[in-house]
């Protein structure tokens, strides 16, 4: 086999970047993931920009540089099992050694989709450290898109994820319109995530057309269950709205490019 002794390399694209198609990531054909389906619309592509240099003996090794994606859809996770974790393996062996400092960001018209979101991000992490103790810093912000929890579609309002120091920190509000019997007019109901950490999620439940109106009975007019079963709402309905959420924004930080490298962070 090959046993380079040095490496001195630079692996960028031009300002149009390089088209790439992803068959493991496809996308579904419909808002609702259907994990034994084979029917899916297209893969995940875009045209990403990058500018990389490889430096060093495979004993100190250094990757440094950037990479953009532009004009982007994205799936993550895959809904269908794929056998890539040889290839990550072998990478990971090849360069066991390998020291990184590399921005990865979000550029034009980059949209995540999966089964519970639909999303343009923007924003950059930066991923820095020895291959096996990556520190992660960086901030992400969907501007525009659908998140959905229990069952319901949200508007973002406005939304932040933050990391630092591979803590992960989650700020968010969002809208649904709900109908109930006799009304003629749809409910708003608002969700919001206080800045939480992503392992003690913090949720709370409004409504837009009667502000006085409490958090409970707010997620039971979302939910459309009896307010007064107040066990049954804070260990079921609640409970999963906040596993929910943090689906929702650990798998909007980590883009295909970025997640088998943040996966050794323990984000």
């Amino acid at each position: 086999g090959i046993n380079p002794v040095a490496y001195d390399l630079n692996l960028f694209t031009s300002k149009k970047g390089i088209p790439v198609i992803v068959k493991q990531l496809p996308i579904p054909t419909s808002g609702v993931l259907k994990m034994e389906s084979s029917s899916f619309a297209n893969y995940t592509k875009g045209v990403p920009v990058f500018d990389f240099k490889l430096k060093g003996t495979p004993k100190d090794l250094k990757l440094t540089g950037w990479a953009e994606l532009e004009s982007t859809r994205f799936c993550y996770p895959s809904p269908v099992k794929n056998s890539g974790a040889e290839i990550s393996d072998f990478i990971s062996e090849l360069f066991k050694n390998l020291y990184i400092d590399i921005d990865l960001k979000n550029g034009v018209d980059t949209n995540f989709e999966n089964s519970m979101l639909n999303v343009a991000l923007k924003g950059s992490v930066n991923l820095k450290g020895p291959i096996d103790d990556i520190s992660a810093n960086g901030v992400a912000t969907p501007d525009r898109g659908l998140f959905s929890i229990i069952g319901n579609d949200f508007d973002v309002v406005s939304a932040k994820i933050e990391i630092i120091n591979n803590q992960l920190f989650i700020t968010a509000e969002g809208e649904s319109e709900v109908y109930t019997t006799g009304d003629s007019a749809a409910e708003v109901i608002k969700v919001y995530i206080d800045r939480s950490d992503i392992s003690d999620i913090k949720t709370r439940f409004a409504s837009k057309n009667d502000p006085t109106m409490d958090s409970k009975k707010a997620l039971a007019r979302l939910t459309k269950t009896d307010p007064a079963q107040a066990t049954a709402l804070d260990t079921s309905t609640d409970f999963l709205a906040k596993q929910q959420a943090i689906r929702l924004f650990s798998s909007s930080v980590a883009t295909p490019l970025a997640n088998t490298v943040l996966k050794k962070t323990g984000i």
